[in-house]
């Protein structure tokens, strides 16, 4: 949770511009897992269905490759006849400006065309949308209704959004215990972030009874996927531990 759960050693002994360093990182650490995420489950949700569907995969690899104009050609009329994957990219496009004109408008309309059908990637997109307020008011409880519905079809980065929203009290009310098990399905399926913020809970004992092994145990499995702020806190770990007696550190 990124404002919350700072590592203790940079709010404790670092000035304003490594946190501001550390800010950063999480937002490209969100940014590329949210396109690898979606990139991935689109083309593997759609993989018993494309082998007779030709545009649709090669609109899937020219979006990929970074050929918007013709990923927009092919994937506009398969998205008008009620494909998913293809709204979801059409949305996508209009978001970032990919290949069209920004327009958060013509975005939110591909996405809740996918969303309505129950696909987990628009749900989790257009809770986005309205969580940043990307040309529409910022509406938390909107985000909130989104992401829920996504998560609950098992879509690992919005149960990580909805554990962060539980934890801060951000469209719903605060409830550590909900935050916690949202982030616990999330790093069960390997977010890196979701462990890191479990390890947090587990280290302060936000909500659970305070448990330093499990902290330790998790912020090992989120520093080992690069992630810097759990490679921090590890290290401060190590660093004092011997205020963790009852721990066995690694030797190696």
């Amino acid at each position: 949770v990124h404002q919350l759960l700072y590592p203790r050693v940079l709010l404790q002994t670092v000035n304003s511009e490594i946190i501001q360093r550390t800010l950063l990182l999480y937002n490209r650490m969100e940014k590329v897992l949210t396109f690898l995420l979606v990139f991935i489950f689109l083309f593997l949700f759609e993989t018993s269905r494309i082998g007779s569907a030709n545009e649709l995969q090669d609109g899937l690899f020219s979006y990929r490759a970074g050929q918007y104009n013709t990923a927009y050609k092919l994937l506009s009329p398969i998205a008008m006849q009620g494909n998913p994957v293809a709204q979801v990219l059409l949305g996508t496009m209009f978001e970032k400006g990919q290949g069209v004109s920004r327009d958060y408008k013509k975005a939110v309309k591909w996405y809740q065309l996918a969303a309505t059908e129950g696909n987990a990637i628009a749900q989790n997109l257009l809770g986005q949308i309205f969580e940043k307020g990307l040309g529409f008011p910022k509406d938390d409880e909107e985000a909130f209704k989104w992401y829920r519905l996504s998560a609950e079809q098992g879509y690992a980065l919005s149960q990580l959004f909805l554990g962060r929203m539980f934890y801060l009290g951000q469209g719903v009310q605060q409830d550590y215990k909900e935050a916690f098990r949202w982030f616990s399905l999330s790093s069960n399926q390997g977010i890196a972030i979701a462990q890191y913020n479990l390890a947090y809970m587990y280290d302060h004992g936000n909500g659970i009874l305070q448990d330093c092994a499990k902290a330790l145990n998790l912020y090992q499995l989120s520093a080992k996927q690069g992630n810097a702020s759990a490679q921090s806190n590890l290290g401060t770990m190590y660093l004092i531990a011997v205020s963790y007696t009852h721990l066995t550190l690694p030797t190696n």
